[in-house]
């Protein structure tokens, strides 16, 4: 019985473990060996916390209403303060596809912000300015009682960076 109910788990190096008991949040297992006897109701839930990257490509419009379509790479990591790991796992849990889907949710809007703030001429010359946009949009609070898009996701921001930006073939032919 006592071998039935043990628990183990080997935590990797870049990963967090989140021991939860009966559903509640007990406690964060960092990197190493979790044993417990007699610990049937017990779970090991384990969280990536590596420097991670995600490529959006997106059509949007200038403020000089011009389309075209711009690819960035934002680069992020999970929070590994046990009390920002406790809080992820109750509010968007452990699953990377999870945090991925509302992340690009909010690299979307910020994107859309972002290109309505330049014309296409100063997109295209002016990476750095465009990226700095897109990193002000996700690291600030959109408003008094709001949390900032990387607070309410339990990430650090690394870096935002534009690949590229395809503009139409008629502006391409006045270049």
């Amino acid at each position: 019985l006592g071998a039935a109910t043990t628990r183990f788990a080997q935590i990797d190096e870049g990963t967090r473990g989140i021991v939860v008991t009966q559903g509640a949040v007990e406690g964060v297992q960092e990197p190493g060996m979790f044993f417990r006897i007699f610990a049937p109701f017990t779970r090991i839930e384990v969280v990536n916390v590596r420097r991670q990257s995600r490529q959006i490509t997106q059509n949007v419009a200038s403020s000089d209403k011009q389309l075209y379509d711009i690819q960035i790479q934002v680069y992020y990591s999970r929070k590994t303060a046990p009390d920002a790991l406790r809080e992820m796992y109750g509010r968007i849990g452990v699953s990377d596809d999870q945090l991925n889907v509302q992340l690009d949710g909010f690299i979307s809007e910020a994107l859309k912000t972002a290109s309505t703030q330049f014309t296409l001429d100063q997109a295209l010359s002016d990476r750095g300015g465009f990226s700095q946009r897109i990193r002000q949009y996700l690291t600030t609070t959109p408003g008094e009682g709001q949390s900032a898009p990387v607070d309410q996701l339990y990430i650090n921001l690394e870096a935002v960076k534009v690949i590229d930006i395809n503009v139409g073939e008629q502006y391409a032919v006045l270049l």
